[in-house]
């Protein structure tokens, strides 16, 4: 912040500073092996900035698939921009690809790397037939929103849908908000070269949502190495809080068990129990525990039995975590073995 960067005053490059572009192309492709250049890459202040920017991009008559249960703040944006959307069931392993085949679907938005909320993984198998199902016409693409990439604990990091893509189809999403802080508000994109001259023909005088300090801070902390020692710290970090989780909640099984636990920073317990998921989060919710439920993000309104609790650990102490499930465990009345 001084006289010798005078240009940091004035708006810079619509899709984003080129020496955060280099660097975010330099670390995905040593991370997530994702092939691409900085001119592919747009920076914006988060994902429901970028999304619809995407969405005005592609044909209006386009019809999007979203994971089920999901992110709800995608079902919101495809809504609120009058687009078509359907919901395309979650299993075990991922997006359940016949269920996408069967559909009117032409871009499919999905989280490979850790789905939200279930915490599955989409498998090898699924990830070739998905890219399969793009590439057999020319109107389809898939939206890879690699949520939690960063963060996988069981193995080593699972490479992104983009590194496989062979035909261009797959539009890569990520952001800062879980690696560095939600605040920051920096969020990027990764465009397809069949995508790019579209993009920059129709937002011309787009002026990038993100402030240049910001964008060449975090370029500085990327350049110096400081990222790459940061996520190492903090996957040693949340792995240890992991851990002491899930050992805490092994004396309750089998009446609570623990799933997609393989990354990210929250769990599902499903719950053999007769109280349905309202009443667990109504019981967790007196002893001011906050917890989800995974019918909530479920928009077809079904009933899970047993029910199933999406739990967050990322804020949480090794001491408050082993509080946090003594009570809860207590309130939903199950004792330990």
């Amino acid at each position: 912040m001084d006289e010798g960067n005078h240009e940091l005053l004035l708006s810079g490059h619509p899709q984003g500073d080129e020496e955060l572009r280099q660097e975010i192309a330099r670390y995905l492709f040593q991370s997530r092996g994702v092939v691409c250049d900085k001119e592919q890459i747009i920076i914006g202040s988060g994902t429901e900035q970028l999304m619809p920017l995407l969405i005005r991009l592609l044909d209006k008559n386009i019809v999007y698939g979203f994971e089920n249960p999901g992110y709800p703040l995608t079902h919101s944006i495809f809504a609120h921009h009058d687009r078509k959307a359907v919901p395309i069931a979650v299993e075990e392993d991922g997006i359940d690809i016949s269920e996408l085949e069967d559909s009117s679907v032409d871009v499919a938005y999905v989280t490979p790397s850790h789905q939200f909320p279930s915490g599955s993984v989409l498998s090898a198998a699924k990830r070739a037939q998905l890219l399969n199902w793009a590439a057999a016409k020319p109107e389809r693409f898939i939206i890879e929103d690699d949520y939690d990439s960063e963060f996988r604990y069981t193995s080593r990091p699972i490479p992104a849908l983009q590194s496989m893509d062979l035909s261009g189809r797959v539009i890569y999403l990520s952001t800062f908000s879980k690696s560095l802080m939600p605040s920051l508000r920096i969020a990027y994109m990764v465009l397809p070269k069949r995508l790019l001259t579209a993009y920059q023909q129709t937002f011309l005088h787009y002026s990038s949502s993100v402030p240049r300090t910001d964008q060449q801070i975090v370029a500085e902390f990327m350049k110096d190495g400081h990222f790459s020692r940061h996520l190492n710290r903090m996957r040693k970090l949340y792995k240890k809080k992991l851990e002491r989780l899930t050992s805490v909640l092994a004396p309750y099984t089998p009446a609570v068990t623990v799933s997609g636990e393989q990354a990210g920073m929250h769990i599902v317990l499903t719950v053999q129990t007769r109280l349905s998921e309202k009443e667990l989060l109504g019981l967790a919710k007196q002893e001011k525990i906050r917890v989800f439920g995974l019918e909530s993000y479920d928009i077809s309104g079904r009933t899970l039995t047993p029910p199933k609790i999406v739990l967050g650990f990322g804020g949480l102490s090794e001491a408050e975590i082993e509080q946090g499930i003594s009570k809860l465990m207590r309130c939903w009345g199950i004792d330990p073995l």
